[in-house]
């Protein structure tokens, strides 16, 4: 009987849990979203359904991702020197500390006065060597090494090319605060703040990839170069990171996308119609002008 009973239970959970899924996909997803190209899907297993993700094509020359390049690579080799410079100075006072402690080496000894100005070196150098450590450190070492993805590990791989797939993620919010409050989708004030600067036109067209990123967005890396493994490998093509944004719907159990480029194509298009039409109507007032003349 308590078979039975659990067996029950299990059934009705079930067909809960399909109802609700049902649901959740009648419910339209929150404008401008709509569901994700299916085609995406060996792309979209990759991302942090947490995370709001830009992709786009960067395609500024590449010699001039080069020289934009060069720039970090010097500051951050320059910085890991100057790190390991450091590191060869202090490592004996370190040493000679640590062997005060455990006894093996005599305290220091004179007057007060040596003493206390001794500790205050001591106290300022461990200051210098913090900073260095917890904020200066950092930046060489997310440079080189970050795992799983890093701007040399992507460089050594995708190179320098005039076309470059661009991925950058949300930093410090994410698909909840888009889609998932009382205000979702275009209504929700991080579409305004979050979303629209991150994909206006002029911001995308006068910055080269790297330079995207600040305090809204970081770029990653391990997926730009994912990505472009798949165009190589033929999975996907360019055409498909054009610039849209993609946020997973938990609600709907799917990535949904915004495909900005048709909407900036469509304002192209109606653009051009108005040109055309002004050019038309001037065309058409001198010809009259001309005929009365």
């Amino acid at each position: 009987m308590a078979g039975k009973t659990s067996k029950r239970q299990q059934q009705q959970l079930q067909a809960s849990a399909q109802t609700a899924a049902a649901a959740a996909a009648a419910t339209p997803p929150p404008p401008p979203f709509t569901p994700a190209p299916s085609r995406l899907a060996p792309f979209l297993t990759y991302l942090d359904r947490e995370k709001v993700y830009v992709v786009h094509l960067d395609t500024f020359s590449w010699r001039f991702k080069r020289k934009i390049f060069a720039v970090p690579v010097a500051l951050n080799l320059a910085i890991a020197a100057l790190l390991l410079l450091r590191w060869w100075y202090a490592a004996p006072m370190y040493i000679s500390l640590v062997a005060v402690v455990m006894g093996k080496q005599p305290h220091p000894s004179g007057s007060k006065t040596a003493l206390f100005g001794l500790l205050l070196w001591r106290v300022a150098v461990f200051a210098v060597d913090f900073v260095l450590v917890a904020y200066i450190a950092p930046w060489p070492f997310t440079f080189f090494l970050e795992s799983p993805g890093n701007p040399v590990s992507w460089r050594w791989v995708v190179g320098f090319q005039d076309v470059e797939i661009v991925v950058r993620k949300s930093r410090n919010w994410g698909g909840k605060d888009l889609i998932g409050g009382a205000k979702k989708g275009h209504d929700s004030p991080f579409f305004k703040t979050r979303v629209l600067p991150g994909v206006e036109r002029r911001f995308v067209g006068e910055k080269t990839g790297y330079m995207m990123m600040g305090k809204d967005y970081e770029l990653d890396f391990h997926v730009m170069v994912l990505a472009t493994l798949m165009v190589k490998g033929g999975e996907l093509k360019f055409e498909d990171f054009n610039k849209s944004v993609l946020v997973f719907s938990e609600a709907r159990g799917e990535w949904l996308a915004w495909t900005v480029h048709e909407v900036e194509d469509g304002v192209e298009q109606e653009e051009r119609k108005k040109i055309v039409a002004f050019k038309v109507w001037c065309a058409i007032r001198r010809y009259h002008s001309g005929a009365h003349g």
